[in-house]
């Protein structure tokens, strides 16, 4: 499979000097990414800008599963397939793109996904309990890698021009949790399911963490 990282490293370059200027993030933990082998990266999902922010944020290029929808559009599809994307059907079972994420995984690759399935609200986040549709248990355990928990938080304050602007310094905060294992003391079913619970009380940790650092806020 042909990866087109060094397009991805000069776009995320490009994106940093961007975010130098107009931002100013809390970042913690980003050590916590392994450096190399097939890893998932599992995140919320609140805002459109929650791939920008953590491919700045993270020293590995991110291999992201986005939505069918975004392929279809052609200049913006393509230049996702040339930052690494794979393009997930949400209204079927897509196991064309489960068996892709599964190869990038056993060939070391850092895969994004964000297991809510869509952008949600503050209420209908899985921060707050909601729903998760894509199965980061199975994935994890059919391709034996690790799962890395990560919140992002209030990337939404980038909505308009005005917060791009340099200068602005524009607020937002991610943080990546420790990489999670499927336990191998439990049936397939119960290890997939604890995987999933463990990966949301990280997610519940990590936004404990990041919120007294988050002054503007208050």
């Amino acid at each position: 499979m042909v990866y087109h990282d060094r397009f991805y490293r000069v776009v995320v370059a490009a994106g940093r000097l961007v975010f130098r200027v107009a931002s100013r993030p809390v970042v913690l933990h980003g050590a916590r990414v392994p450096s190399r082998g097939g890893v998932l990266l599992a995140s919320n999902h609140t805002s459109p800008y929650d791939v920008a922010c953590l491919m700045s944020a993270c020293r590995r290029p991110i291999d992201f599963v986005s939505i069918v929808e975004v392929k279809e559009r052609p200049l913006v599809g393509a230049f996702f397939r040339r930052l690494n994307c794979m393009f997930l059907d949400r209204h079927r079972s897509d196991a064309v793109t489960a068996r892709e994420i599964l190869d990038r995984l056993r060939d070391g690759r850092l895969v994004g996904i964000f297991p809510e399935g869509r952008l949600t609200t503050a209420e209908s986040s899985v921060l707050r309990g909601g729903e998760i549709t894509s199965g980061i248990g199975q994935l994890a355990q059919v391709a034996r890698v690790p799962v890395v928990p990560c919140v992002v938080l209030d990337t939404g304050n980038f909505a308009g021009l005005a917060p791009w602007l340099p200068l602005r310094r524009t607020r937002y905060a991610v943080a990546f949790g420790n990489p999670l294992e499927v336990r191998g003391d439990l049936p397939r079913s119960a290890a997939r399911a604890d995987l999933e619970e463990r990966w949301r009380s990280g997610l519940l940790e990590l936004e404990a963490e990041l919120l007294p650092s988050m002054t503007w806020r208050r």
